[in-house]
């Protein structure tokens, strides 16, 4: 063939630097080269199985195709038989992988860098790999029946020393179970009875009240004598007290879910609620009639109730600081508007059983096992177990923590984007370690008055702020991100309630004073031994409590969050009281709040 009709060929063959440098080359076209060579068949052969085997770069394989044909040549230009030639080349295996490693050696550095990046690639892709089918293939192992330790000490208690059923049998006559009645008609006429029993002397609803207490005399007794017995005895889950048809929940199918103490139904919360509020309602009733003793009756089983041991869950103790302030706000009523209504037996009494209440701090009334029960129960259900107390999140559980979480919907965007990020999820003893820490000080810090204790739950609020606001420490502890229940409300709730504890005792103390000696103190010292065995520590500052007399009338108050003594008197915002935010131990709140917190009497207008 003429150079001019293999001109066309050429330029294919040719490489792209060549023919940017105007040259056709034709290097490329390595075979033609060995088919023109005057080599006999077997050298020819065996070099193009070589080349081929080689799996090189084209222009590579031209370059080892044009070595080859020359050692061939030179060989049989010096007269050696083409047999003893291919003899001495040696094994074909072992020459094609030498040259093949030898040109890859000389390739250049950036190739070199981008082969072992593409390896580092597909071996990062590898773990992933492995790492995303744990995840989704992994379970979670549920190993303890948190459930039962909650139950165990209602089960262990004989049914007749049980108050529920006694509780059940006048809530349902009293017409305020079930809880969930089917029909629409009941539940409206479960609204109107709750609504009824807020009812105060002078409203319109009274006489309708009054009306319906005194056709449920019979209940009252009833709730009276279960508000004193020792616990209430409910069983919660599938199988246990919400069975009983009369509350409305027997018709929801039970299942292993039910067992989970996050969703854990507390029915019996909003019963004794109610039965609360009737047994209130009938103290107002009692003190507009003058009967005393009805009086005392329904204040010390309310205060008793409210004492009552019936779920290691903090929401019904909250429920039971509730309780147990609807007693003292109508002790205050009566002897703010009926000072007389009880003689002097009467009333210290009464006044030596709502001082009962409770104690000094906050972990008198409040336990947190139940809490770390419950997260501990949702890691269970979340984490794989490797028997050693570790493990990792499994697909299922990042589903769940969505469907369980108190946080933002970033965090629970997270707890389903998981699959994406396994690698930075902590384990389960991480989290268990972090979670048992932040816990152990909330409890340590709810057997002190809150006003020493107030730093150590900031800094766990600040601790759970910096795990939602970090990307990184969201997933290293997301349970906790997602779950967390900080125990500050609880803390606050019990030191308001016994705030008002200490005053109505100090209100109760100041009228028999007064009785005995036909005028009030002027200072509470006075009180001291003979009514008051010391004057109450106001529980924000620390110092004893304030008191003056107001008008006539005696006052007795905390400084409140500002740590300012306003002589007893409260911000006005709108016409209404607003004393309430005065009880505040969080030191930002002082910046924004005047005023004193009224712990018992009338207070005045604080003019800003």
């Amino acid at each position: 063939m003429s150079e001019t009709a293999r001109q066309p060929k050429l330029i294919w063959k040719t490489p792209l630097r060549d023919l940017l440098r105007g040259r056709i080359t034709g290097r490329l076209d390595w075979e033609g080269r060995l088919k023109r060579a005057e080599l006999p068949d077997t050298a020819r052969e065996l070099i193009l199985r070589v080349v081929k085997r080689t799996r090189l770069w084209r222009l590579e394989k031209a370059a080892v195709a044009e070595e080859l044909i020359a050692h061939f040549a030179d060989a049989l230009d010096a007269g050696r038989p083409i047999d003893s030639v291919v003899e001495r080349f040696g094994d074909e295996n072992a020459a094609v992988k030498l040259i093949r490693r030898a040109k890859k050696r000389n390739r250049p550095l950036v190739w070199h860098a981008l082969r072992f990046a593409t390896y580092g690639v597909w071996a990062l892709l590898l773990s992933y790999s492995v790492v995303f089918a744990n995840f989704y293939l992994r379970q979670p192992v549920v190993s303890v029946d948190y459930l039962a330790q909650i139950n165990a000490d209602a089960l262990a208690l004989p049914p007749e020393k049980r108050a529920w059923p006694m509780l059940e049998r006048a809530m349902v006559n009293l017409g305020l179970l079930p809880l969930y009645p089917l029909n629409d008609d009941a539940t409206e006429q479960q609204r109107k009875l709750a609504k009824l029993l807020e009812s105060n002397p002078g409203d319109p609803a009274w006489p309708e009240l009054m009306r319906y207490l005194d056709a449920h005399d019979a209940e009252l007794v009833q709730l009276r004598a279960a508000f004193h017995m020792q616990k209430l005895g409910f069983v919660f889950g599938p199988g246990g007290t919400q069975s009983d048809p009369v509350l409305g929940l027997s018709n929801r199918p039970a299942s292993e879910a039910d067992r989970f103490l996050v969703r854990t139904l507390l029915p019996e919360l909003d019963c004794r609620r109610y039965a609360a509020s009737v047994v209130g309602a009938d103290a107002r009733l009692a003190r507009q009639r003058g009967d005393a003793e009805r009086f005392v009756r329904d204040l010390e089983a309310i205060t008793a109730f409210a004492q009552q041991p019936d779920s290691p869950f903090p929401v019904n103790q909250l429920a039971n600081i509730g309780i147990f302030t609807l007693a003292v706000d109508e002790m205050d009523a009566m002897l703010r508007d009926s000072p007389s209504l009880l003689n002097g037996d009467q009333l210290l009494a009464l006044t030596h059983q709502i001082a009962r209440y409770g104690g000094d701090t906050a972990g008198s009334l409040f336990s947190l096992e139940s809490d770390r029960m419950t997260f501990h129960d949702l890691i269970q259900r979340c984490y794989s177990d490797d028997g050693h107390g570790n493990g990792e999140l499994t697909f299922a559980g990042s589903k769940l923590l969505q469907t369980v979480a108190f946080a933002s919907s970033e965090v629970e965007g997270l707890a389903v984007a998981t699959t994406g990020v396994t690698t930075l999820l902590g384990s389960r003893r991480d989290v268990l370690a972090e979670y048992d820490r932040l816990l152990d000080i909330e409890e340590r810090a709810l057997d002190r008055p809150l006003r020493e204790s107030a730093k150590d739950f900031t800094d766990v609020t600040n601790r759970v702020r910096e795990i939602r606001g970090s990307r990184v420490l969201t997933l290293k502890y997301l349970p906790i991100a997602c779950r967390f229940q900080n125990a500050w409300q609880c803390a606050a709730n019990a030191e308001r309630a016994f705030g008002r504890r200490d005053g109505v005792c100090t209100g109760a103390a100041l009228e028999l004073f007064r009785r005995r000696n036909g005028r009030y103190p002027e200072r509470l010292d006075e009180l001291v031994p003979t009514s008051l065995p010391a004057v109450p520590t106001d529980r924000i500052s620390g110092d004893p409590v304030r008191y003056r007399l107001i008008d006539g009338k005696p006052v007795v108050y905390s400084v409140g969050c500002d740590r300012i003594d306003d002589g007893g008197r409260v911000m006005m915002q709108n016409g209404d009281l607003i004393e309430a935010l005065a009880a505040e131990w969080d030191k930002a709140a002082a910046r924004k709040i005047r005023g004193d917190w009224i712990l018992f009497g009338m207070p005045q207008e604080l003019t800003p």
